[in-house]
């Protein structure tokens, strides 16, 4: 059976309303390890003013000691920065004489990527964004990315409405968020997403 497992839970960096940070967030997305034959990292997120090796290395050690194999695949669900910047850094450290693990980007884009593991292909955050949905003791789990961003999002009671992103929308972008998040609502028990915790599609 599939498992999966946060490595760190998101939060928004921004109040939608004015885009200006608020306190404490960093924009960090929810990091999810998925394990079945594969073992699957998805979105691990972005560079820090730290340094991007430190922040790879920080991931790795979290990650590794649930890993089943010696090889680590990256699922990135779009390429924004926030998602997809550590990935070089990621693979530098991981391949490096003190880790010395395999590592490869998973650049599917339909189809199984892993045993039991398919891509959900959800439009609108960004044109080429994807989802991943597989099935496991506690129901049918998606990992949404950014096509949902949180609980509140999906749900549409956040004060700035659920179809906030993506960034600069036009009409098109909206209908195809809209779309996906209601084929996410379809397909999904538990929903993963971009920027928080896993939440149960009914309550």
């Amino acid at each position: 059976m599939i498992s999966y497992k946060p490595i760190s839970i998101g939060n928004i960096l921004c109040n939608p309303g004015s885009r200006e940070p608020m306190p404490g967030r960093t924009g960090d997305p929810t990091i999810t390890l998925i394990q079945t034959d594969k073992d699957i990292l998805v979105d691990p997120g972005q560079n820090h003013p730290h340094g991007q090796i430190p922040a790879a290395i920080k991931l790795l050690n979290a990650v590794l000691p649930h890993l089943h194999s010696q090889k680590l695949y990256v699922f990135l669900t779009h390429f924004h920065y926030d998602h997809c910047s550590l990935v070089n850094a990621l693979e530098f450290a991981a391949t490096s004489p003190r880790y010395n693990r395999k590592f490869e980007v998973i650049k599917q884009t339909a189809g199984e990527v892993a045993e039991g593991v398919r891509i959900l292909p959800t439009p609108g955050h960004t044109p080429e964004h994807k989802s991943l949905e597989f099935l496991t003791t506690d129901g049918r789990v998606c990992i949404a990315g950014d096509a949902v961003l949180n609980e509140a999002y999906f749900r549409g009671t956040n004060r700035w409405n659920r179809i906030y992103l993506p960034n600069e929308p036009t009409k098109k972008d909206i209908d195809l968020t809209v779309k996906s998040m209601e084929i996410i609502r379809n397909h999904a028990d538990i929903i993963v997403p971009g920027h928080g915790d896993a939440f149960p599609v009914k309550r």
